[in-house]
């Protein structure tokens, strides 16, 4: 179903396109966790898209989702997955897992956390991650990554 959409590594230029995406999936959750302040905001993508490993989806010329992955310690951290609203239930979401586990490798735990109010734990239980309820009311994930 995702055929047509093509996976490929973020490039500077990816960086406005991105932004936008990620204001849009995650703007209001985020204003609402912790306020949304857009300088702020700016600069913390800044970092996160340098993080190693980073994927954007496209398709034709546009971004449609991305995701960014660190390693930690000996776990790979799921640090944000962003999917626009019109490609999402598409099947999208679970190419980017699958794509997160095969490069994290056999027996690799794969970890995040879901903020309050984002409702994706049925998503990532479907998927086999264990969800976590924490405190603040958000989730921890975590799966041993199969690939």
């Amino acid at each position: 179903m995702t055929g047509a959409i093509a996976s490929e590594a973020f490039r500077e230029e990816d960086f406005e396109a991105a932004f936008a995406l990620y204001r849009a999936a995650m703007g209001a959750h985020v204003a609402r966790a912790f306020g949304w302040d857009e300088a702020f905001q700016r600069l913390a993508m800044r970092r996160t898209l340098a993080a190693p490993r980073v994927r954007v989806y496209r398709s034709g010329d546009t971004i449609v989702a991305f995701f960014a992955t660190r390693a930690k310690g000996e776990a790979t951290e799921i640090f944000l997955i962003c999917v626009d609203e019109a490609f999402q239930r598409r099947g999208l979401g679970t190419r980017m897992i699958e794509e997160i586990e095969q490069a994290a490798g056999l027996g690799t735990t794969l970890v995040g956390a879901i903020l309050p109010g984002v409702d994706v734990v049925a998503f990532y239980t479907g998927l086999g991650f264990e969800a976590q309820a924490r405190e603040d009311g958000g989730f921890r994930i975590e799966k041993r990554a199969l690939a």
